[in-house]
């Protein structure tokens, strides 16, 4: 039996009501000793508190922040943050850098 698409409702004050969620995590490379992934997992928990601490929506209403200190080194990883994401409401992603990045130049 095949499903119906759902319609969603032209009254914009449902959706505008909403908190923004941003989702924090961190691509990191397979290859970095255990003490340089201890200290990004730490660095995404920092940057979530103070992102949480700091950001407000125009109304002064103050964003919701999630992290995961799961570390994005593959594919099976990055499918296990998505889903964590997806089940705690995330609008926006920030993807914070592991220990060892470069800077662009």
């Amino acid at each position: 039996m095949a499903t119906q698409a759902i319609k969603l409702s032209e009254n914009t004050a449902h959706s505008l009501n909403k908190a923004v969620t941003f989702g924090l995590c961190a691509a990191c490379d397979p290859r970095v000793e255990e003490e340089a992934r201890e200290r990004t997992q730490n660095i995404i928990g920092m940057l979530a508190d103070e992102i949480s601490a700091r950001v407000t929506l125009p109304d002064g209403e103050p964003v919701k922040v999630v992290y995961s200190t799961v570390l994005i080194d593959g594919e099976r990883q990055a499918d296990y943050v998505a889903r964590q994401f997806m089940d705690a409401g995330v609008d926006a992603v920030i993807c914070t850098p592991d220990t060892w990045a470069f800077p662009q130049l």
